[in-house]
């Protein structure tokens, strides 16, 4: 009896089975230009042509919507038969977000998305990529920027919502999410040295205090206290040049190397100034001496090893 009934079931629930049919959506980019890369506004521009070759007249941006977009300018569109499905195009210049991961500041590299996503859930559209799916023009240039490569990832989004279909048998949440993703590695080196010139002249101008006896106490101390402020100041300078972020990042290591270095220039001047008032002229002489080499170096060791983990 159970048996028959689970039949019944099933025949009388297929026409609605059947009813159902799952389109394919072929999409593609072609990318010509990235602009305005602004981690202030935590943005990017693109300029690129988007197209889908799909079964069905739907327009294209009611097929697919671009998740990840602040603002769309829409310029020429194109549409033509091909075979059994229709090609569509749009020239599209786009304002995107994208969060700027900058902790290895400036030795950061970024991958900038383009994201898409099916405007059905994937029982009702197959939103996918084919061959030459995403190609970017010729001799692109980005001024401080190298691109590294350019790929797609595929994945799902699942949306915690029935969208108002209380009764349908078909609740497959997932949609089809694409990522088009330029990687960018910036042109270090030159913004490496300036950002931190000022910084390391201040740190060689504080160590200065080594060369000068303990009991002239205000060129002797006033080198460390300068240094020390001149190090602040470049720390304010090069973090108005990024945002603010709650991590504690490369720009931040090393200045916090260079206050403690400098720091420790100042206890070590006080207690060679307590040496030489007790007399202890070479012991006094030998501090100074091993203190400056040992500092020296290890600040350039240090340095170095923390570009390593950054580059």
């Amino acid at each position: 009896m159970r048996k028959l009934i689970v039949i019944l079931l099933i025949f009388i629930n297929a026409p609605l089975f059947s009813q159902v049919k799952v389109d394919t959506s072929y999409v593609g980019i072609y990318l010509k230009n990235l602009y305005d890369l602004s981690p202030s506004d935590f943005s990017f521009g693109a300029d690129f042509y988007i197209w889908s070759n799909y079964t069905d007249t739907l327009p294209l941006f009611e097929q697919l919507e671009i998740v990840n977009a602040k603002k769309i300018d829409e310029y020429n569109s194109f549409n033509a038969k091909d075979s059994n499905s229709f090609i569509t195009y749009k020239n599209c210049k786009v304002q995107l977000t994208h969060n700027w991961m900058l902790r290895n500041y400036p030795f950061d590299k970024q991958q900038l998305k383009i994201n898409i996503e099916g405007q059905s859930s994937i029982e009702f559209l197959n939103l996918t990529t084919g061959e030459n799916a995403f190609e970017l023009t010729k001799n692109m240039k980005i001024p401080g920027w190298t691109i590294a490569g350019s790929y797609i990832e595929k994945s799902f989004t699942i949306y915690p919502s029935d969208f108002g279909y209380r009764h349908t048998k078909f609740k497959d949440l997932r949609f089809n999410h694409i990522s088009f993703v330029v990687e960018l590695s910036r042109k270090s080196w030159g913004l490496y040295f300036k950002l931190f010139t000022g910084l390391y002249i201040a740190f060689l101008v504080s160590f200065l205090a080594f060369s000068v006896r303990p009991d002239y106490v205000d060129p002797r101390f006033g080198l460390s206290i300068g240094g020390l402020f001149a190090s602040v100041a470049n720390k304010y300078v090069v973090d108005a040049n990024i945002p603010a972020t709650i991590s504690f990042s490369f720009v931040d290591m090393v200045h916090f190397l260079s206050f403690i270095y400098i720091l420790v220039t100042l206890v070590i001047s006080s207690i060679s100034l307590r040496l030489y008032s007790q007399g202890k002229i070479e012991k006094r002489k030998t501090l100074d001496f091993w203190a400056s080499r040992i500092m020296i170096l290890s600040y350039i060791i240090i340095n170095g090893i923390l570009i390593l983990l950054v580059i």
